[in-house]
């Protein structure tokens, strides 16, 4: 029974070991700590119209979108920009994804709308959900703009849904490739705790075989 008890506990303690916990927190300015170094893709330079995706440096953006060169001023935007809307249809993609081809740490860009809200949702590479960057609903005709974005362990790809085919416009795509994680003292400790029940074990197995 103690044997059973034991073998348990290791297993436990290697998953407790190997689980590391997700910090998420919105990211509300480009000057956010969690962008240094960060990746930026201003979409200048990209054929203009709409196209099925786009595969750009570290990211691909797929369902459907378009580039714009128009003003976007009231925005806060100038240049190039990417858009939900197709052209020259005028169709609204409600639902677009960003996949990065690793995994990121921080993931933000400059978006504008109307009059409708907008989410953006990251999920790691298991499509578990790692956070949600709301745009609440804004009052009629009005336009709103601002710099959001998320800060996670292990962002896989980013899922955008608009509400009432609201067109959106976006700029500076900011990302961050992740880094090697140095281990956090709580997880020091799980590391030590599962040593230290292996050994137990291995100790009292061979106690056990002397008997």
């Amino acid at each position: 029974m103690k044997s059973r008890m034991l073998r348990l506990g290791f297993l436990v303690s290697l998953l407790l070991t190997f689980a590391s916990p997700v910090h998420a927190s919105i990211i509300t300015s480009k000057s956010d700590p969690a962008l240094f170094g960060a990746t930026i893709i201003d979409f200048e330079g990209l054929p203009l119209g709409s196209q099925t995706g786009f595969t750009l440096p570290g990211v691909s953006i797929f369902n459907g979108l378009s580039i714009l060169n128009s003003d976007q001023s009231v925005y806060g935007m100038s240049g190039q920009t990417l858009t939900n809307i197709m052209l020259p249809s005028g169709q609204i993609r409600q639902t677009f994804d960003f996949i990065f081809s690793s995994p990121v740490s921080a993931f933000a860009l400059q978006v504008g709308a109307i009059d409708q809200g907008v989410t953006y949702e990251a999920f790691d590479a298991l499509n578990n959900s790692l956070g949600i960057v709301p745009f609440s609903s804004f009052p009629a005709a009005s336009v709103t703009f601002g710099f959001r974005g998320i800060q996670a362990d292990g962002i896989d790809r980013v899922h955008f849904a608009v509400t009432n085919n609201d067109g959106l416009v976006m700029d500076d795509l900011y990302f961050v490739p992740e880094m090697t994680p140095i281990p956090e003292p709580s997880t020091m400790l799980l590391m030590g705790s599962g040593l230290f029940l292996m050994v137990l074990y291995v100790w009292r197995r061979e106690c056990v075989q002397q008997v």
